[in-house]
């Protein structure tokens, strides 16, 4: 990348930070984008230029959640079937102590503030819809279907919303026991105890 560009990363990559140390400190609702600049150190258009909305800057990394599962899908095996493939990634991910599948006092900080502010929650409820219509396209598009039929879309939910829960669970055993151990444990048990639920759901298709 130029100079330019990589200043303007930096400027956007500050920001973001600086916004959501912000939300975490003092709630979402709490901060303005005035408070966000001045903190930043930036102008309030200069805000606005990099994130038309203060919700984009808590969840500025989306994009490249979104990505992780586009990528899963397109290098899988070909015997590995398309949810399945998804499933192994997450777990993967968990293995891996990944930053969008970690259980710490960070994560339960970031999490705490998202159940905390109404407009973050709608924004979460937006993105996993957001989610589960583009993998769903991507596995209907890779079985060389025009749009997904029922069963991909019923598959696609119900790997999502197990996603959900295992997550919000996982989290729940760490404020309680303050143990990353068990609360990853907690994750995996729950995701492995859904996805059996998606391969009977989808037993008589090659999905899962």
């Amino acid at each position: 990348m130029d100079r330019r560009t990589r200043k303007r990363l930096a400027t956007r990559q500050n920001i973001s930070d600086v916004a959501t140390r912000l939300f975490i400190e003092r709630g979402f609702d709490n901060v303005t984008i005035d408070e966000i600049a001045e903190a930043a150190d930036v102008g309030r258009m200069t805000v606005f230029n990099h994130f038309p909305r203060k919700e984009d800057m808590f969840f500025d990394r989306k994009g490249e959640g979104l990505a992780i599962f586009q990528q899963a899908l397109a290098t899988k095996e070909p015997a590995t079937p398309p949810l399945k493939a998804l499933y192994l990634m997450i777990l993967r991910l968990a293995s891996d102590d990944h930053p969008a599948i970690r259980f710490n006092a960070d994560s339960l900080a970031f999490t705490n503030a998202i159940r905390n502010s109404d407009a973050l929650m709608s924004s979460v409820r937006l993105m996993r819809d957001q989610f589960v219509t583009t993998v769903a396209e991507g596995i209907a598009k890779q079985l060389n279907m025009s749009e997904p039929d029922s069963d991909i879309h019923l598959g696609t939910h119900l790997l999502f919303a197990t996603l959900s829960v295992a997550f919000v669970e996982a989290h729940k055993s760490f404020s309680q026991h303050q143990n990353s151990d068990a609360a990853k444990q907690r994750f995996v048990e729950i995701m492995t105890k859904g996805f059996s639920g998606v391969q009977s759901a989808l037993a008589e298709t090659d999905l899962a």
